[in-house]
């Protein structure tokens, strides 16, 4: 992924597309279209906006009621925002305790602080978010095990969450 100019930022956050803003786009084709995005591991679609040592941007949009599978980022703190369409769940489990974090209109922040273990479930529409990672994301510091290995590495009482948050092998 390369880095982005300071005006390829500004431009991606003011975009518009045949003259209506990417805020009021009716389906997730259209945003995935104009975004220029492209099919991410965890599902869903991503595109890099701004990278440099420091820090990574993504813009990240979801299908209805899809899910992006129980991970973490090694090392890094992710701040998840939002920017249109239907909230989404942000689940953590951080020191063994599973929470729950909105992420919409009305809480368009929310911070996944370094290891913690995250998924993140849309709701009844398409969802348009984004991550920034510090420092910079990297694919070798992310990781997204099995189901089955995720049950070896958390205590017994986090299964039912996990399996919740996780696809079946």
């Amino acid at each position: 992924m390369s880095s982005s100019s300071g005006g390829e930022l500004r431009q991606l956050l003011s975009f518009r597309s045949r003259g209506t803003p990417a805020a009021v786009t009716t389906s997730v084709e259209e945003l995935v279209r104009d975004l220029g995005l492209v099919a991410h591991p965890e599902g869903g679609w991503y595109r890099e906006v701004y990278r440099d040592a420091a820090v990574s941007t993504i813009h990240y949009v979801m299908d209805a009621r899809s899910l992006a599978p129980l991970h973490r980022v090694h090392g890094r703190a992710e701040l998840w925002h939002f920017y249109g369409g239907t909230a989404v769940e942000v689940h953590t489990i951080i020191d063994e305790r599973h929470a729950v974090s909105g992420l919409g209109h009305e809480s368009p922040i929310v911070v996944v602080p370094p290891g913690g273990w995250q998924a993140t479930r849309a709701g009844d529409g398409f969802a348009w978010c984004g991550c920034t990672v510090a420092p910079a994301f990297e694919f070798a510091a992310w990781e997204m095990p099995s189901r089955a290995e995720l049950e070896r590495l958390l205590p017994s009482a986090l299964h039912d969450v996990i399996a919740q948050l996780t696809r079946a092998a």
